[in-house]
Formats: structure tokens, C-alpha cells, sequence
């Protein structure tokens, strides 16, 4: 049952466990960047993903960093996916959704094209 509501403490329990006595010696900042990985990977986009993010900015994982890690998987799981887990990792960052939703609706300045990225041609 502790596993099929999400608990927490349960979950990192059993990630916990070593498989035949075998432990990687893998850093904190590069797990939590393969688990985010893995529920970009499976379309999870509930709780386990926001907590999958804030487990990689406490490892010490740039919020840039993030964004660039799962940008590299675009060519395995295809950029659906990825835009698929967009809002849910923005949240997660500490992106405000709508104050970024309101300066779409914004005209740009005279002069000036938005490209999509930010900066203007």
C-alpha cells in the first residue's frame, strides 16, 4: 500500500536498498539528475517530479543545469515528452506560470520581434 500511494520515506527505502550487495559510487547531484531523468522519461508529472527537482537543487544542481540535463534527452524521448513535463518542472523551479502566460499576451515594443527565446531579431 506505501508504495502505491507515493510514501515518500517508503519509496527512499527501498532506492535505498543494494541490489546483490552492490552500491554505485554515483554522486548525489548525478542521482537525483538520473532520477528527474527517469520520471521525464515515464510522463510523471505529479509530486515525484517536484520532488526529484528539489532533491537536485539541494545536491547542488544549477537550475540551469536541469533544464539543460533533460534538454539532452529531447533526442532519446522525443520533445513531446519534454514539453509534456515543461509546466510541471517550470513549477518546480519557481517559475511563476502565469506572470509568463501574461507577457505572451504583451505586444512587443515597437522595433522588435519576440523569436521564441527571449532575445529579439
Amino acid at each position: 500500500m506505501k508504495l502505491a500511494i507515493g510514501d515518500r520515506l517508503f519509496c527512499r527505502e527501498i532506492a535505498d536498498v543494494r541490489v546483490g550487495g552492490y552500491q554505485a559510487d554515483i554522486d548525489s547531484s548525478t542521482t537525483a539528475l538520473m532520477r528527474l531523468s527517469a520520471l521525464v522519461a515515464v510522463g510523471h508529472t505529479g509530486p515525484l517530479l517536484q520532488e526529484a527537482v528539489s532533491d537536485a537543487l539541494d545536491a547542488g544542481v544549477a537550475g540551469d543545469s536541469v533544464v539543460g540535463s533533460l534538454l539532452a534527452l529531447a533526442p532519446t524521448l522525443g520533445v513531446n515528452q519534454l514539453v509534456a513535463a515543461a509546466p510541471a518542472l517550470a513549477v518546480a523551479l519557481g517559475c511563476d506560470l502565469d506572470a509568463s502566460f501574461e507577457s505572451l499576451d504583451q505586444e512587443p515594443s515597437a522595433g522588435t520581434r519576440d523569436v521564441g527565446y527571449g532575445g529579439t531579431s
